[in-house]
């Protein structure tokens, strides 16, 4: 009869019914043993089982056929977490009123939702919801949107279209909310990324509506509401629009900007010589009201021409009651003569106070003919 075998454990005690096979796993939650307390602090030499996940490429066939089944881990080729796969997609169809699909947004920034069939006479609704019982429209702009006028973003679509939505709640939800005939079919692709869009929405001119900011095409035509880094080519006036309005910049059909220097043009003034000029007894001449409180007159430009005179004069343009704030001086000699003068930096007057000229010296015979320019501001 052959000799029976002989185990024995690792201290070399053989292992019968007085001396069974050792526990390899050291019950409780101390330090050698696998369990752990929860909230309890790691402490070097602790020991415990290593946590395999399993490799996955591509997401396809799920690991978990069913709800609340055990799943193991994921990885990619370098052993990091799959915390959620960007690029999740979801598709469905139906053909009656009712939910295409409900996506849970934990962890995803946005949506696509590509309509590959919208049916006949069918529009799908786009909403968003943080406890799935009560949903809100959620709009959003077209893929193919590239700031053109007239465009803005819906929270719905009767066509085959596709439109990127941002997370705004916790759970999204895509619908038929009418039904006419056909089959409707949706392919939503969740992702990690935000919806940015190269475009933002703003409200018109008007209030009523959403207008645009961003690139126009070249060429493109121009719609009201639309605002951009591109501007209105013009040939013809454009239509007025009222104070405190917004209004686009325009230039000419071969994109030079039309600019006004200085101030608007309601804001301008202009003083042209009184008839006969300015003779002896009459050597001061306003040349522009005073402004509001707070708005002085600017001088852009002026134009001097006399006749012969008796005595040389000096002129001087300033403001009429702080007369010592002088914009400009000059003289004009005996002998008949012009001159013109601009300012490219406008001289101001005195805050809420008229700007006059006047000849200091009392004028002997001959007349001065004086003109101006300027404008009005702060």
């Amino acid at each position: 009869m052959p000799n029976p075998v002989q185990l024995a454990d690792d201290s070399g005690q053989p292992i019968n019914i007085l001396n069974p096979l050792p526990t390899l796993v050291t019950p409780g939650i101390g330090p050698t043993s696998l369990g752990k307390a929860a909230d309890a602090p790691h402490a070097p030499g602790d020991v415990g089982v290593l946590v395999l996940g399993v490799r996955q490429d591509a997401f396809g066939a799920p690991l978990a056929q069913s709800d609340d089944d055990y799943a193991p881990v994921m990885t990619d080729e370098f052993g990091f977490l799959a915390t959620g796969p960007d690029g999740r997609t979801l598709s469905a169809s139906a053909t009656s009123a009712s939910t295409l699909f409900v996506a849970d947004m934990l962890g995803y920034q946005s949506i696509a939702v590509q309509v590959t069939s919208p049916g006949t006479s069918c529009t799908i609704t786009y909403e968003t919801s943080n406890d799935a019982a009560t949903w809100l429209a959620l709009p959003a702009f077209d893929v193919a949107f590239n700031g053109g006028s007239g465009t803005t973003p819906a929270s719905t679509s009767t066509t085959a279209s596709m439109r990127r939505f941002g997370r705004a709640g916790r759970y999204f939800r895509c619908r038929v909310s009418t039904y006419g005939s056909g089959t409707v079919a949706v392919i939503g692709v969740m992702s990690q990324a935000p919806a940015n869009h190269h475009v933002v929405g703003m409200v018109s001119n008007s209030g009523s509506g959403i207008g645009v900011i961003g690139l126009q095409n070249e060429g493109g035509g121009s719609g009201s509401g639309t605002f951009g880094n591109a501007m209105e080519a013009r040939t013809t006036a454009p239509t007025a629009v009222t104070n405190g309005q917004w209004k686009r910049p325009i230039v000419t059909t071969q994109g030079v900007q039309i600019t006004k220097p200085y101030q608007i043009p309601n804001l301008d003034w202009t003083y042209a010589a009184a008839a006969g000029g300015i003779v002896s007894g009459a050597q001061s001449q306003d040349l522009v009201a005073a402004g509001a409180a707070g708005i002085r007159n600017y001088l852009t430009g002026l134009s001097v021409a006399w006749t012969a005179l008796g005595a040389a004069s000096e002129i001087v343009v300033r403001s009429k009651t702080t007369t010592a704030t002088v914009l400009w001086r000059g003289t004009l000699g005996t002998a008949a003569g012009s001159l013109a003068v601009a300012f490219p930096t406008p001289p101001a007057g005195i805050a809420a106070e008229v700007l006059e000229v006047t000849l200091p010296t009392t004028l002997v015979s001959g007349a001065v003919y004086f003109n101006a320019q300027g404008y009005q501001a702060p």
